[in-house]
């Protein structure tokens, strides 16, 4: 995990990120079930995932090797 983050603290912090700015995410369990699939790749997560994903780490998605949509409203 970048930064030595548990899970917990990595869905928390990006829950934080979304209820900041007015967004609401799934429940902390299906979160974290998501974030074990994506660390696994055994799925990608979608743009929203994506983009609160970089703010609560503070990188760029594109640092996180992924992709981004630039059409997509954040």
């Amino acid at each position: 995990m970048q930064r030595g983050w548990t899970q917990v603290r990595l869905v928390k912090a990006m829950q934080d990120e979304a209820a900041r700015r007015g967004m609401a995410l799934a429940k902390s369990e299906s979160l974290q079930a998501n974030l074990s699939r994506w660390e696994r790749d055994r799925q990608v997560p979608d743009q929203l995932h994506r983009r609160v994903l970089g703010a609560a780490l503070d990188v760029r998605v594109e640092h996180l090797g992924l992709d981004v949509d630039p059409d997509f409203p954040w």
